[in-house]
């Protein structure tokens, strides 16, 4: 994500997800709904990402 969105990498810091660490999709709400994801396999309920900050997020 580009730094010129300072406020949805605070949110995803906030969230745990940061340079580095494991994503998981563990599943996708319908019709554009969010994405639910686990953070570094954390067994703790998925947390869930707009489709916007999901498609923001920078994949290596």
């Amino acid at each position: 994500m580009p730094d010129s969105h300072p406020e949805a990498l605070r949110y995803l810091a906030e969230l745990g997800i940061l340079p580095g660490v494991k994503v998981t999709v563990v599943s996708r709400g319908p019709i554009g709904g969010p994405l639910f994801v686990r953070v570094n396999d954390n067994e703790i309920a998925p947390t869930a990402l707009s489709k916007e900050i999901a498609e923001a997020i920078w994949v290596r």
